[in-house]
Order: C-alpha cells, then sequence, then structure tokens
C-alpha cells in the first residue's frame, strides 16, 4: 500500500480538501517507461479528480452531482452495511443522510490502479468522527465505494444518542 502525503486545497464550499503527491505509484505494464510513466499520471490524476469531485459535490450539498460520478450502477455501502444502488438513489440517500455534513479527507492511498482509500474525518452539526472512505473505480467513475466509520463502540453508542442520530449517519434504513 502506498501512503501519500496531502496537500490542502479548499472547496468551492470553504471545506478544506485535501489534494496529494503520487510521485511514487508504481503499477506494471508491457509499456516502454516513458509512455508507463505518462499513462500513470494520467490515470492518477483522472482518479484523483473524481475524487476530489466527489467530496466537493457532498460538501456543496450538490448531490445529484456526487452521485453523477458513480457508474450508473454504481453501489455506495455507508456506514453499518446499507447498501444504496444507482445514482438517482444514490443522490436522494446523500441528499437525506449529508445534509449539514462535511467531509475531510487528509490522507489519500492508491491500493491498486483501480482501488483508493481515503482516511479523514466527517464533520456533523452534533458531533466529529473518523472515517474511512474506499473507492473501487472503473476507469475514472466510482463503481462502489465503501465507508466505514472508524470509531471504538464506546464512541458509536455516544453518537447513536446524540440528537443529531435520529436524522443523519446512524439512522440508516434505506436499502
Amino acid at each position: 500500500m502506498l501512503y501519500v502525503a496531502p496537500l490542502p486545497d479548499v472547496s468551492s464550499s470553504g471545506a478544506p480538501i485535501k489534494w496529494c503527491s503520487l510521485d511514487n505509484l508504481y503499477l506494471t505494464s508491457s509499456l516502454p517507461m516513458t509512455q508507463q510513466t505518462a499513462l500513470i499520471t494520467a490515470e492518477r490524476d483522472a482518479l484523483l479528480q473524481s475524487l476530489v469531485s466527489y467530496f466537493d459535490a457532498v460538501n456543496d450539498q450538490r448531490t445529484s452531482v456526487a452521485a453523477s460520478l458513480f457508474c450508473k450502477e454504481g453501489v455506495l455501502v455507508a456506514p453499518l452495511g446499507v447498501q444504496v444502488r444507482g445514482q438517482a438513489e444514490i443522490a436522494t440517500y446523500l441528499a437525506d443522510k449529508c445534509a449539514g455534513m462535511l467531509l475531510f479527507p487528509e490522507q489519500v492511498s492508491f491500493i491498486d490502479s483501480s482501488t483508493i482509500v481515503a482516511l479523514g474525518h466527517v464533520k456533523c452539526p452534533a458531533f466529529t468522527v473518523q472515517v474511512e472512505w474506499k473507492f473501487h473505480t472503473v476507469r475514472t467513475e466510482i463503481a462502489v465505494l465503501q465507508v466505514r466509520l472508524l470509531a471504538s463502540l464506546q464512541q458509536l453508542a455516544h453518537l447513536r444518542h446524540s440528537k443529531y442520530a435520529g436524522r443523519g449517519l446512524l439512522n440508516q434504513t434505506r436499502a
């Protein structure tokens, strides 16, 4: 796994988006080294732009834009295993569950040429929680996005009883 040092950027909403440098990404290919490097850089940059666009759109509450970054039958696997399939359902889900949230990716890792993991936190009106976003991509589209809360059971129990839990992150019934 390649861990990437983030460089700060700012979305149009003013929420920080963390850009990253991926100079050491290594993929095997039968192309000559100069073609390999150009291809890897172009693919990497396109994937990163998709991720930045996703975080920016969610932070700006442009849920249809965020959903359009998924494949037509893309899947969002939300915390607690809730699966939402298709761009229209993902847009509806994000509008309902992410209202008032800001996503702060802080570290990005390329696992392989189509899997990217971002670590960071989500700030809600009543709490902040550490999160892992695992993007499985096809070209520059998101095929599957798995969102996992990185909190202890005690922290999750506290969140479940917070005033915010009734409408957002921890009260997910859409399948």
